[in-house]
């Protein structure tokens, strides 16, 4: 989580008190919540992580991320893999070089690092969100002037076109 509260307090030029840094800090921890609810997974920074997954019982398996970095073991029914009989892809996929994977449901243990180390685009969208929250009046939602009608506190569509670069099972 690259975006401070003392970012976001600054960003509201003086609509915010500088004593708000505990308020802005939960608004923050919230909004990246939704954030990696949203796009299905962490994102950022690069961690280190063991996944158990379901077997395809096909040659390719995909992983829960847009940005694999390393494969450091793989384990299929209980038995660890030779990663020279493994190949995977930035984007994710990992395939066997012979043979399928198993059809097991959580027949697939595999240890790797992946995320982003930094995201500027999802760091703006961050701040967006975390200062229409600090601004929007408590329990008010939205705000209708005319013919104009505003979410307050949540995505709007230019932050959501960002976020789907990032989100799981999108074409964004």
């Amino acid at each position: 989580m690259a975006v401070t509260a003392d970012e976001l307090i600054a960003l509201g030029q003086g609509r915010f008190a500088s004593d708000d840094t505990a308020l802005a800090e939960d608004i923050i921890t919230r909004v990246w919540g939704a954030i990696r609810d949203y796009c299905e997974w962490h994102i950022t920074p690069v961690q280190r992580e063991t996944l158990i997954v379901d077997g395809t019982g096909g040659p390719l398996l995909q992983l829960p991320t847009l940005h694999l970095v390393q494969v450091h073991s793989v384990r299929e029914d209980g038995e660890t893999l030779d990663l020279a009989e493994v190949e995977w892809s930035t984007d994710g996929s990992v395939r066997k070089r012979s043979g399928r994977w198993t059809e097991r449901w959580r027949g697939i243990e595999i240890d790797i690092e992946h995320g982003y180390a930094n995201v500027p685009g999802i760091d703006d969208v961050v701040l967006s969100i975390a200062a229409r929250r600090m601004t929007a009046p408590a329990g008010q939602i939205r705000l209708r002037v005319g013919q104009t009608d505003e979410q307050l506190g949540d995505a709007l569509g230019s932050d959501l076109a960002v976020l789907d670069r990032y989100a799981l099972g999108t074409t964004g």
